[in-house]
């Protein structure tokens, strides 16, 4: 997986990092990053696409969004044991906040069931018995 999200951002900070140089004109010296460079780079991907160049950068930016959610996508459900109980436990908090309800008697509730997560428990016994030990 993280040679995926690797695959997935090496060419995302590749390309903005080129389109942001290239753009305000800051080439350093190298022809790839002038400004001319960046609008010959545009004009034949309008001319591939059939678009003016102008609306190519926003046509990208939808799809490379579109591409990180999907990523993420796959990310938390590749993830999800290690995010899901914390993040039940903060929506039915933060639900029962709202309507005034007590947390701490939630919270009892929620520890007394088994598909809260005995791991999570348990490191937060532990790290409240190490916090009394200091």
């Amino acid at each position: 997986m993280r040679i995926l999200l690797l695959l997935w951002a090496f060419p995302l900070v590749f390309f903005w990092g080129w389109y942001g140089l290239s753009a305000y004109d800051i080439n350093f010296g190298i022809a790839f990053l002038t400004r001319r460079t960046h609008d010959v780079v545009f004009h034949i991907y309008g001319n591939m696409l059939g678009m003016p160049a102008a609306d190519v950068p926003l046509a990208l930016v939808k799809i490379f969004a579109f591409d990180s959610m999907f990523i993420f996508a796959l990310a938390a459900w590749r993830w999800r044991k290690s995010w899901y109980p914390q993040a039940k436990q903060w929506l039915i908090v933060s639900y029962h906040s709202l309507r005034g309800i007590n947390q701490k008697k939630i919270l009892q509730e929620m520890w007394n069931q088994e598909d809260f997560g005995q791991a999570w428990y348990e490191q937060d016994q532990l790290s409240q018995e190490s916090a009394k030990g200091l």
